[in-house]
C-alpha cells in the first residue's frame, strides 16, 4: 500500500474512534490533554503545523466547555480524527524518526485544516467578537 493509501486508512481509522470520543466529555478532555502536552514536547519538530493543530485544539475546547457549539458533526469528527491521528505515534512515519516523524502528521492536520477553513474563519470571528466577564467582574473580549 501506498503512503497516501497508509494515510487515508489511518484517517480512517481514526475518524472511527473520533465519532466514539466525542460521545464522551471526559474523553475530549483526554485527547485534547494528551495532544496539547504532545505538543508542547516536540514544539521545536512540530513547528510548520503548530498553528494550524492549535486552532484545531482551540475549537475542540470551546466545544467541550459549550462556548462553541456552532460546529457541525461532520467537522468535529475531522478535528478529532486528525488530532486522534497526530497523537498515533506509530503512524505512517513513526514519530520517533528524526526529521521525519511529524511529516504525515502536517500533512493530515494541515489538510483538515484547509478542509475546515470556513468553520475556522467563523470560530476565529467568534472568539474576537464575543465577550465574556473577567475575574474582576470586567467585560473583555476573549482572544
Amino acid at each position: 500500500m501506498k503512503r497516501s493509501g497508509k494515510i487515508k486508512k489511518g484517517i480512517e481509522d481514526a475518524s472511527k474512534k473520533a465519532e466514539e470520543v466525542l460521545k464522551k466529555e471526559e474523553e475530549i478532555d483526554q485527547v485534547v490533554g494528551r495532544a496539547i502536552n504532545k505538543a508542547n514536547d516536540n514544539r521545536e519538530k512540530i513547528g510548520s503545523f503548530w498553528h494550524d493543530l492549535r486552532i484545531l485544539l482551540r475549537m475542540l475546547g470551546a466545544y467541550r466547555r459549550g462556548e462553541y457549539r456552532l460546529i457541525p458533526w461532520k467537522t468535529l469528527v475531522l478535528m478529532v480524527a486528525a488530532i486522534i491521528y497526530f497523537l498515533n505515534p506509530l503512524d505512517v512515519i513513526p514519530d520517533v524518526i528524526t526529521g521525519l516523524g511529524f511529516v504525515d502528521d502536517a500533512t493530515v492536520i494541515g489538510l483538515v485544516a484547509n478542509a475546515i477553513k470556513d468553520e475556522i474563519a467563523r470560530f476565529d470571528s467568534f472568539q474576537k467578537n464575543n465577550i465574556t466577564p473577567s475575574a474582576n467582574g470586567a467585560a473583555h473580549p476573549t482572544n
